[in-house]
C-alpha cells in the first residue's frame, strides 16, 4: 500500500508540536527544579542544580533548529528574521538594564526573569514578521 504523505506530514507536525511542548515545559521546570538541587547545600546537588539550569533551554534550542530546517524557504526566512530582530532587541534591553543597575536606578533582576523576558520578546518578534510576511506575501 502507498504511503499517504499528507498523514505522513501531518504526523510529523504533531510529533514536532508534542516535541516544542515538551521542551518548553522542560525549560520552565528544569529552573524551578535546579534551584531545589542548589538548596540542598551538597556539592552534588549544587553541581546537578548548576548542570540543570545551564541546560534547561537546550532542547527548546534543538526543536526550533528541527523546525527551522524543517520548514521552507518562506518559513526559514520567518523564523530566521525573527531571530535576528528579537537578538537584536534582547542585546539592546541588556545594555540598558545594565546601565540602569549601574546608575542605582534597579537592582539587578534576576537571570530567569531576564530570559522569561527574552523568550517573550521572541516569540513577540515571531508574530510580527509572521503577520508582515504574510500580508506581503
Amino acid at each position: 500500500m502507498p504511503a499517504n504523505p499528507p498523514n505522513e506530514r501531518f504526523r510529523r507536525a504533531v510529533r514536532g508540536f508534542y516535541a516544542w511542548i515538551g521542551s518548553l515545559i522542560f525549560a520552565g521546570v528544569a529552573p524551578v527544579l535546579a534551584i531545589q538541587l542548589i538548596k540542598t547545600g551538597t556539592l552534588v546537588g549544587r553541581v546537578a542544580g548548576v548542570t540543570l539550569g545551564a541546560v534547561a533551554w537546550i532542547p527548546m534550542a534543538a526543536v526550533v533548529a528541527a523546525i527551522i530546517r524543517a520548514g521552507d524557504e518562506f518559513e526559514r526566512r520567518i523564523h530566521l528574521v525573527a531571530l535576528a530582530l528579537s537578538f537584536g532587541s534582547a542585546l539592546l534591553l541588556l545594555t540598558a538594564l545594565d546601565w540602569l543597575v549601574r546608575a542605582d536606578f534597579l537592582s539587578p533582576p534576576p537571570l530567569m526573569a531576564i530570559w522569561l523576558a527574552f523568550t517573550v520578546l521572541w516569540v513577540l518578534w515571531l508574530f510580527i514578521v509572521k503577520h508582515r510576511f504574510e500580508r506581503n506575501a
